[in-house]
């Protein structure tokens, strides 16, 4: 008989989570959080300025793949070309051109306490363009202003169709007023920052090319720490007066990240500890940290699509303001009224058996 009422409270424990697990997947649990408007607004800017580029794409015939890129967003390069640099995985590539990264970066600002007038300092190589753009987007919904510092090399399915670079894709947002301010420098990018090409022995020249086309200031030093310098020196000199809120560094360009596998060891996001380099090694974002300017590191892309709830690799892209970017969670009335029911059901169970035990 005991062994009877032993297997039918459990059966009614077991009744009630699958009740309380239907109601937690089922019923809403999130709401608009304080930043839910200013994301939206930062995501258009974000979803409109790709539909700049991919028109542009389109209509001066720049190689397009569809299945590449499946939602038609312009900015995802072919696999490899004179100025490609290292293996990127396509999906990550597409995961970044979903507008929710503007959204993102709207609130990786503000919890750094950034806000209107704040000057950003930016260093985006060609491998992640639509970062670049999600970047330029929150700024300009915050009214901040970016200095910005770029390579044109890139991993495979970023920006490396010559004819579209992350320098061509900046000059037409400027034209269509979705960006404020041009780059302040450039560089060919690649390992040491000198875009060696063993199959394009051309490929450091036409990076440079590229970078006179679009009439940007060329950065070219005779070694890895002076270009690393040079930068610094150049954010310096162009912010004057003002102070540099913060440096946001975009992809894996070893001037910014430093030598070998030190960016990949940083975590994604707001950085607070930076891992101990060598000055030899080190990139702009040591340097940047060393001067307590607050870091955020876009690299690892998977890390920060789980930490903020970003749809990993979706097609069709989210409607702005659906993802879980836009909401924080809090409990229904049902799931809390449940909750208690549940509880106290256990409680009662434990209540009467341990008095059984007793007679």
């Amino acid at each position: 008989m005991k062994k009877k009422r032993s297997t039918l409270h459990l059966f009614i424990m077991a009744a009630v989570s699958l009740v309380l697990m239907f109601i937690s997947e089922y019923t809403p649990l999130k709401t608009k959080d304080d930043l839910y408007e200013l994301k939206v607004s930062a995501a258009l800017n974000m979803q409109e300025s790709l539909a700049v580029i991919y028109n542009y794409r389109i209509e001066n015939n720049i190689d397009y793949d569809e299945l590449s890129d499946p939602n038609k967003t312009g900015v995802i390069g072919t696999e490899y070309s004179e100025i490609t640099t290292t293996l990127g995985p396509l999906e990550v590539k597409r995961t970044t051109t979903n507008p929710d990264f503007a959204a993102l970066m709207v609130q990786l600002f503000t919890d750094i306490g950034l806000g209107k007038g704040d000057l950003i300092a930016v260093g985006a190589s060609g491998s992640f363009p639509a970062l670049a753009i999600a970047v330029q987007a929150a700024a300009n919904v915050m009214e901040m202003d970016v200095l910005s510092i770029i390579s044109i090399g890139a991993s495979t399915y970023g920006a490396t169709d010559i004819d579209l670079t992350i320098a061509d894709m900046e000059r037409v947002l400027l034209d269509a007023g979705y960006y404020k301010t041009k780059s302040i420098g450039a560089s060919v990018g690649g390992e040491d920052d000198e875009l060696i090409n063993p199959m394009f022995p051309e490929a450091s020249a036409i990076a440079n090319n590229i970078i006179i086309r679009n009439n940007i200031t060329t950065i070219d030093t005779d070694s890895f720490q002076n270009a690393v310098l040079q930068r610094c020196e150049l954010y310096r000199n162009n912010a004057g007066a003002r102070e540099i809120s913060a440096f946001i560094n975009i992809g894996g360009a070893e001037v910014n990240v430093g030598n070998g596998s030190a960016g990949y060891r940083m975590a994604a996001g707001h950085v607070k500890r930076m891992p101990e380099l060598k000055s030899s090694v080190a990139g702009v974002i040591h340097y940047m940290f060393e001067d307590n300017i607050p870091v955020i590191n876009l690299l690892n892309i998977k890390e920060l699509c789980l930490k903020y709830d970003i749809p990993y690799d979706p097609v069709p892209l989210p409607i702005p303001g659906t993802s879980g970017i836009y909401y924080k969670s809090t409990p229904t009335a049902y799931y809390v009224i449940i909750l208690i029911i549940y509880l106290g059901i256990m409680f009662g169970i434990i209540i009467r058996n341990r008095k059984k035990n007793y007679v």
